[in-house]
C-alpha cells in the first residue's frame, strides 16, 4: 500500500484514458487504474457512470492483456455502489477479459459509524 502511493501520485490530466478511466504507468512497476465516475470528490456517482468507467476498464485490460488485477472494493464504501454490483462488473471483468482478479480489503477500526448502518467487515 504505501509503497504504491510513493510510486504513484494523484492522477495527473495527462493520465487521463478517457472522461471515466485513468492508468498510470510505472517501468517494470504496476499499474494503476482509476476510475473516474463523478464530477467532485464528495458527490456521488450514478450507477451509469460506474458501468461506463468499468466498460473502459474491462476495454482497456483487453487491450493491454494484462493477467492479474488486484484492486480494492472500488466505490463500495465513500462511494455507497452497492458490493453486489461491484462483484457483477469484478465478474464482467474477469469473464470478458481472462484477467485473474484479487479484491483486497483492510481491516479498519471504526472510530465512528458507518452511513447505511455498514461495518466495516462487510
Amino acid at each position: 500500500c504505501c509503497h504504491i502511493q510513493k510510486i504513484f501520485m494523484r492522477p495527473k490530466r495527462s493520465d487521463c484514458l478517457s472522461d471515466s478511466l485513468t492508468r498510470q504507468e510505472s517501468v517494470g512497476q504496476a499499474t494503476v487504474y482509476g476510475l473516474v465516475t463523478k464530477p467532485t470528490y464528495s458527490s456521488k456517482p450514478k450507477i451509469v457512470d460506474y458501468n461506463r468507467a468499468f466498460d473502459q476498464l474491462i476495454d482497456d485490460c483487453v487491450n493491454k492483456r494484462y493477467k492479474k488485477l488486484i484492486c480494492s472494493p472500488m466505490g463500495c464504501m465513500r462511494d455507497l455502489i452497492p458490493p453486489t454490483h461491484f462483484a457483477m462488473q469484478i465478474v464482467r471483468l474477469h469473464r470478458e477479459t481472462g484477467t485473474a482478479v484479487s479484491v483486497v480489503v483492510h481491516d479498519e477500526r471504526a472510530t465512528r459509524k458507518l452511513r447505511n448502518g455498514l461495518k466495516h467487515e462487510e
